[in-house]
């Protein structure tokens, strides 16, 4: 990761939330900056990458599904990513969400017209295109 990381407000430009949507995440635990958190005023938290992924992901999924997304839907799909570092497909689903392996094509074609999918690796992609668009350096985690 990026030793320094990712300030507040590059997170929300870059994820497509915004700063008060990123506090609200903070605030709840869904999304911690791993890297430091704020300490009081005028401190500034620091996100790593992945922090900027998980950001991406609930972006997207708020953009798709409407921004009053349940805390506990996201809560699952947060722990969904922490349990699993891949690039796969996050799926999705009224009943749950998993990341699928983006290489089981008969899975994946199998789901169910309301699962929503969400290509990590192109997420990953995008962040990391971006990051360097804006001159700042992403450094993947072994």
């Amino acid at each position: 990761m990026r030793v320094d990381g990712f300030n507040p407000s590059d997170v929300a430009r870059m994820s497509g939330l915004s700063l008060r949507q990123l506090r609200y995440l903070a605030q709840t635990g869904l999304l911690v900056a791993s890297l430091r958190q704020a300490s009081g005023p005028g401190s500034s938290a620091r996100y790593s990458f992945e922090d900027l992924l998980r950001a991406a992901v609930i972006g997207r999924v708020r953009q798709v599904c409407g921004v009053e997304v349940r805390s506990a839907r996201l809560r699952r799909m947060m722990d969904v990513l922490a349990a699993r570092r891949s690039d796969g497909l996050l799926v999705i689903e009224p009943e749950g969400c998993w990341v699928q392996d983006g290489d089981d094509a008969a899975a994946v074609a199998s789901l169910t017209e309301a699962a929503l999918i969400v290509d990590l690796a192109a997420v990953r992609r995008r962040l990391q295109l971006a990051a360097r668009r804006e001159g700042l350096p992403v450094v993947e985690a072994a």
